[in-house]
């Protein structure tokens, strides 16, 4: 784990960069729950099935 900035440090621009990388790495781990959570849906309904 990284070490975690001073943000009362940083300038303007780089809060700016930091906030556009949080905001990418959420929406990542986002899309790959949905996909994770699409998948195990699929699966109980194939499960269900038998």
């Amino acid at each position: 784990m990284t070490q975690q900035p001073d943000l009362n440090q940083l300038s303007a621009n780089q809060l700016r960069v930091l906030t556009a990388e949080l905001m990418a790495t959420l929406a990542a781990k986002d899309r790959a729950l949905v996909n994770s959570n699409t998948l195990n849906d699929k699966l109980t309904l194939e499960l269900g099935r038998h």
